[in-house]
C-alpha cells in the first residue's frame, strides 16, 4: 500500500515539477540563445525549440517517473521496457522521420513531434498503474 501512495504522490509532484520547471523554459528560454553568436534565424528557432521544450516538460518528467521509478522499482520491467520503446519506434521515430526529412517542417515543429508518444506513454503507464500488477516485493526476506 505505500508504495501504492508513493507512487501516486510522485506521479503528482513530477507534474506540478514539470508544470513549474517548463513554465520558467517557456518565459526565460528566449534569452538562452542570445547568448550565441548565431544568425538571428537560428535565434528565433532555438528560442521555439525551448519552448516546445516546456510546453512537454511536464509529461515527459511524468513518464519517467512511472517507467523508472514506478514500473520498474515495483519489478515490472518487461512492462516499463514497452512502454518506453513501443512509443519510440512505432510512433515518435516515423513520426519525426516524416516531419523532418520528408516535409522539412522546422526544427521545434519536429520537436513537437514526440508528443503524441509521450501522451501514449502516459497512458499506457497510467493504465499499468491503475491495475497494480507493478506491486512485487523485489526484496529478499530472511
Amino acid at each position: 500500500e505505500t508504495a501504492r501512495v508513493y507512487s501516486r504522490r510522485y506521479g503528482k509532484l513530477m507534474l506540478l515539477a514539470g508544470a513549474a520547471l517548463g513554465l520558467l523554459l517557456i518565459l526565460f528560454g528566449v534569452f538562452v540563445p542570445s547568448f550565441y553568436d548565431v544568425s538571428p534565424e537560428i535565434r528565433r528557432m532555438a528560442s521555439y525549440t525551448i519552448a516546445a521544450m516546456g510546453v512537454l516538460l511536464p509529461l515527459i518528467g511524468y513518464n519517467f517517473v512511472v517507467t523508472l521509478g514506478t514500473l520498474r522499482s515495483g519489478g515490472d520491467t518487461l512492462a516499463a521496457a514497452f512502454i518506453d520503446v513501443a512509443p519510440l519506434w512505432l510512433v515518435q521515430i516515423p513520426l519525426m522521420a516524416v516531419m523532418g526529412l520528408w516535409l522539412k517542417l522546422p526544427l521545434f515543429v519536429v520537436y513537437l513531434a514526440i508528443a503524441p508518444a509521450e501522451l501514449l506513454r502516459f497512458c499506457l503507464g497510467r493504465h499499468r498503474i491503475s491495475k497494480n500488477k507493478w506491486l512485487r516485493n523485489v526484496t529478499q526476506e530472511g
